[in-house]
């Protein structure tokens, strides 16, 4: 009696053939750097956000220092600066840093105890094709990230 369905050397190969054709789909239209440029900024949004929870937790003043062309540092004031964490770009380049800070050269995006930014401002960053502007505006210190063509 002949039976009528795959045997498991038929399955893995069909599975081999479709992941071939899906990783040169992938290679093809940049997939993976899109991903990475998406998972970026969502980061770099989400540690805005962080900084202003943190600054309304601790008491203290919290921001984010931008250096060019791709790091920045989370800080937190005290008495002085006091870098918590350096984060580094993999896909996307900080192209401009604008704030509002004209106390020093630094470039940081500050959070009060309060919740409100003490300097706002924007930042704009590039990939191969994309850029992005993420800006903090004063009314209730909000993240805003926009793409740009």
């Amino acid at each position: 009696m002949k039976k009528k369905a795959f045997t498991l050397i038929e399955l893995i190969v069909v599975m081999g053939i479709i992941s071939l054709l899906m990783s040169i789909v992938a290679i093809k239209f940049d997939l993976v750097r899109k991903v990475k440029e998406k998972n970026e900024i969502e980061t770099i949004q989400a540690n805005l956000n962080y900084c202003k929870e943190k600054a309304r937790i601790t008491g203290y003043d919290y921001g984010v220092l931008f250096e060019k062309p791709k790091s920045y540092f989370i800080v937190e004031y005290d008495s002085g600066i006091f870098i918590k964490k350096k984060i580094d770009l993999e896909v996307l380049e900080i192209t401009n840093v604008k704030t509002n800070n004209n106390k020093n050269d630094k470039q940081v995006i500050t959070f009060k105890p309060s919740g409100s930014v003490a300097y706002p401002g924007t930042v704009s960053f590039s990939s191969e094709d994309l850029s992005y502007s993420l800006s903090v505006g004063v009314a209730g210190a909000n993240v805003q990230v926009k793409k740009n063509q």
